[in-house]
Order: C-alpha cells, then structure tokens, then sequence
C-alpha cells in the first residue's frame, strides 16, 4: 500500500504539470545515456595494443617542435636519426624500431588497383610488436630492398584465391617490390593502421631518387617517421629522458 500511494503521488505531479515532467525525464535520459556513451568510449581506449610482448617497457619517442616566434607544437612523430644514435648510445635499451610514413599511394597487380597505405620498416618491427605472419618469416621478410609484407586483407584483394609469396606488387610511387609475407588477422585493437609494411631498407634508394624526404640523417624530419623502443627490466623513463635531452 505504501509504495502504491508514492507510485499515485509521483503519476499525479507528472500529470500535473506535462512540459516539466517531459523536460526532467528527458534530461535524465540524454544524461544516462551520455555517460553510458563515456563509459563504452574509455573502455575501448583501454583496449588497444594488448597483444604486444612487455608491452610495459615499451615507449614511443614524441616530439615537441618550439618555434621561433614562439609557441610550440606536439607531434606523435620524430626524426629516425634520434632512434638509432639513441639505440647506439645507450645500454638500456633493449631493441628499437622505426615506423616510417611511406606513402598514400595506391597498388597495383595486372588490372587489380587498390589504394594503398604504406609503411616501412624493418625486421625489428616484429621483435618489437605482437604482428605475425601467416605467409613468410618474420626474421627475414623485410631485409632485403623492395620487398613487402601485406596485411591478410590486402593480400586476398590483390591475390584472391592465390599464394602472394614471391608475386610481385607495383606500388605508385616506389616501384615494382616482391612479397615476402602475408600477416595474420590482428590478435587485438592496434593504433598501428597500415595496408601493407615495406622494407626500411628501400629508403635510401627512394631518397636518392627524391621520391621520399630525407629520412636517414635529417634531424628536423620529424613528420615521416615513429620511433619506438623497449627498455631493459629496472631501466627508468628519466634515464632515457636523460639520454634524449643529451641527444638534442
């Protein structure tokens, strides 16, 4: 009886007065559901990139550009030369990777064109991060120059039904390049979004031709390159910090 006479008093005041109680149950509504919308969105930022191996020791070097007329601007990215003279001076890294912009290009085989989004790097990308091949090996397939490693969906597109170990793929832009490896299907969430990864090692062909900017010595190119390293157990952060404020 009791919670029949507040049900009857609380329909009564909505009744009572329409517009407020619309307004009311409205706003509770959109509140909840925002806040539900958060929620699902904070989840899923904590999803990505779990699948990698001591995923805790592993940092990205970001870089903060100070212009001249003052201010500054943060970028994700930065110089590859500062990766690797920080890899051959400091003992406590334990391995390092590059992860190169390449290209917004398109790729083609025979008639089959798709665009594409092209990365490079080298072998220490798969030491680094949790990616495996279903076609190829991991310890070999980006050494040599002009060769390629695609993603599982790229490589059904462009060889449907076929083996694309050993085909040959023209990228515009860069040239003809031979798969060497074919990835497995993402184990996870990644914040790595490519189409396919090129061999680190076709760079300084590239630059000789001016198809790419100068990546292998330029100190001010911070835009085309991700530089991500693992530290050693017991390393800390201000060690390294340390090391890159030496470095500049």
């Amino acid at each position: 009886i009791m919670f029949e006479n507040y049900f009857k008093t609380t329909w009564r005041i909505l009744i009572k007065d329409k517009s407020f109680s619309f307004i009311n149950i409205a706003g509770l509504g959109l509140s909840m559901a925002v806040c539900l919308l958060l929620i699902m969105l904070i989840n899923d930022a904590g999803n990505y990139d779990h699948f990698h191996p001591d995923s805790d020791r592993v940092y990205r070097i970001n870089t903060e550009a100070l212009r001249k007329g003052g201010g500054s601007e943060p970028y994700a990215s930065s110089p590859y030369i500062v990766g690797a003279t920080l890899a051959s001076n400091f003992g406590g890294i334990e391995s390092w990777t590059m992860f190169n912009t390449g290209f917004n290009t398109n790729v083609s085989v025979e008639k089959n064109k798709l665009d594409l989004n092209l990365h490079f790097t080298d072998v220490s990308f798969f030491n680094m991060f949790g990616f495996t091949l279903n076609e190829g090996n991991t310890s070999d397939a980006l050494t040599e120059p002009n060769t390629i490693v695609l993603t599982k969906e790229l490589g059904e597109k462009l060889f449907p039904g076929k083996d694309a170990i050993g085909k040959t793929v023209d990228i515009s832009g860069a040239g003809l390049f031979k798969v060497t490896g074919v990835l497995n299907v993402f184990p996870g969430k990644t914040h790595f979004e490519f189409d396919a990864l090129a061999s680190f090692s076709t760079i300084p062909s590239l630059e000789k031709t001016n198809r790419v900017s100068t990546t292998l010595t330029d100190w001010q190119n911070y835009y085309t390159n991700y530089t991500y390293i693992r530290l050693k157990p017991g390393i800390k952060v201000s060690q390294i910090e340390a090391s890159l404020a030496d470095i500049v």
